[in-house]
């Protein structure tokens, strides 16, 4: 599951339901006035409701909009502004010079950096990571103008930040070593992330944006080939049908794309998640608007490869049902 899958609690209880073939009673009580596509709040009703903060560093909207992404700094010895009034939308340390790494981020991967602006500035914690030292760093600004809530990308900002970061300080000691959520014999970045694929491809000098992804179990390879064109409707979520088998169905979040291109990335999730290195395509069925068919290409090494043919259903624009696969070749 993306670390920012875009569903509700209670979308998210459809899913484990459907997903673990779970035989339970459960009912959804839908919110009246809930508009998660719809701006400037997009899901929170600015000037309508107060913010009451959930956490001691959950203070603003901001905050909720980067912490998909900023939420791996927990596992970096960089500060993410815990002691400043800020905490969660910026990183820095007193050793980082925060211009040079946001040139570094635009030469890497400008696309990864649309939906919001990066200033370089300086803050001093007054508790947590670097205490009372005057650090160097990034915020990101997500509460003006130049917001795209569907172009913004906060957990590959954070992938890119750590990626440029690596580049300019080769020997920079940047993974935290300490016990986190009561897990002892795994580094903190890799707890947050669900396994080493970040961690591992930060790391990796070879492996660069384009040219492979930080998504886990992924090999490295060429670039991922798309074709085809939008095969989603807008219309109303409806709740997942019981399956019997607990995995002949699963649902991928789309990143919050409504095109052929964030299709391909929830596809190319799965398939890094079976080994797979190749090509894919899809397209719509002219009987069902939602519905289609994708073909994965599975690299097995050698030149060899299998075709992997999926049936899925959108049951929104960033929401991926994918049906069990079946092998073609």
């Amino acid at each position: 599951m993306p670390m920012r899958h875009g569903l509700t609690l209670g979308e998210l209880g459809h899913w484990f339901i459907d997903h673990y073939g779970l035989d339970v009673d459960y009912r959804v009580i839908a919110m009246q006035g809930w508009a998660p596509d719809a701006g400037p709040g997009h899901g929170w009703p600015l000037g309508e409701r107060s913010w009451i903060n959930p956490s001691p560093n959950a203070p603003n909207l901001s905050m909720a909009r980067a912490y998909a992404g900023t939420v791996m700094l927990e596992g970096a010895t960089l500060s993410e502004g815990r002691g400043t009034t800020r905490p969660l939308e910026l990183f820095g340390a007193p050793d980082l010079d925060a211009r040079r790494v946001i040139d570094a981020m635009h030469s890497l991967a400008p696309q990864w950096l649309k939906g919001c602006r990066l200033r370089d500035c300086w803050f001093q914690p007054t508790f947590h990571k670097h205490v009372g030292q005057l650090c160097n760093g990034v915020q990101i600004h997500v509460d003006d103008p130049a917001y795209d809530h569907l172009a913004f990308r906060p957990w590959r900002l954070q992938a890119l930040a750590f990626k440029a970061i690596r580049g300019l300080y080769p020997d920079y000691d940047l993974w935290r070593d300490f016990p986190y959520e009561y897990v002892h014999d795994r580094l903190a970045i890799d707890v947050i992330n669900g396994g080493p694929g970040l961690r591992e491809w930060v790391d990796d000098t070879a492996a660069a944006p384009g040219t492979s992804t930080p998504w886990p179990r992924r090999t490295s390879g060429p670039g991922w080939t798309r074709a085809g064109r939008t095969c989603c409707t807008d219309r109303p979520r409806k709740r997942a049908r019981p399956r019997t088998a607990p995995f002949d169905r699963f649902a991928a979040a789309w990143l919050g794309r409504d095109d052929h291109a964030g299709l391909a990335l929830g596809l190319e999730g799965l398939a890094g998640g079976l080994g797979g290195v190749g090509g894919h395509a899809f397209e719509a069925d002219p009987e069902e608007p939602a519905d289609g068919v994708a073909d994965v290409g599975l690299g097995l090494g050698k030149g060899a490869e299998k075709r992997l043919r999926i049936r899925f259903s959108c049951s929104r624009a960033w929401d991926l049902v994918l049906k069990a696969p079946a092998w073609t070749t």
